[in-house]
């Protein structure tokens, strides 16, 4: 799994660079010639994020022990996780700062109060976090999933993985449309 992202990730600096190897905005400007290309190198780096991501996850699950991977299943179920959670999170924020001016305080304060605190805190409050639906579209398909990732996961009664898709999916489809129309009320001067 990291030797993907590594590969995505140089693909990509690959892609921006061009055959000059320039790393300047400039040179970059220069060099996108399709409207294609951008959403390719966003797409790699997006794969290597996530990738690398749920690498360091997997590592970090069990510390002090001898690292041992997972099944390719599980594996192959975190990254799906970290993509749905890396779009969510970015819609959610998105939004947020198409409706406020100092989005990043709210944001930070969203992310350590409602999702690092709450999330896990014992009861009916986890509902509210994304956390919550990642945690059971990551273990809701494969409860085997939980006993491999070890202490990582609480042992919260936690939603079956496919009423956990659809509220992630509500989520990123509302977050978006509200942001879309926040941005489409809005007037952002540019400067020319």
């Amino acid at each position: 799994m990291a030797s993907f992202g590594t590969f995505a990730l140089l693909l990509a600096f690959g892609l921006l660079a061009g055959p000059a190897g320039g790393y300047a905005f400039d040179d970059m400007r220069g060099l996108i010639r399709a409207d294609w290309l951008p959403a390719l190198v966003l797409v790699l780096a997006l794969l290597a994020i996530s990738s690398t991501s749920a690498t360091l996850i997997l590592a970090h699950v069990n510390p002090g022990r001898r690292f041992e991977p997972p099944s390719p299943e599980v594996q192959r179920r975190l990254l799906e996780t970290v993509l749905i959670g890396g779009a969510v999170y970015s819609a959610v924020f998105a939004a947020l700062g198409g409706m406020l001016k100092h989005s990043i305080i709210f944001g930070l304060a969203y992310t350590f109060v409602v999702e690092g605190f709450l999330a896990n805190l014992p009861g009916g409050n986890q509902k509210i976090t994304i956390v919550y639906y990642l945690r059971s579209f990551l273990v809701g398909a494969d409860p085997s999933i939980r006993s491999q990732l070890g202490e990582a996961l609480t042992n919260t009664p936690l939603v079956p993985a496919g009423r956990a898709l659809a509220t992630l999916v509500g989520i990123l489809f509302g977050a978006l449309l509200l942001g879309g129309l926040v941005v489409r009320r809005k007037q952002y001067v540019l400067p020319s």
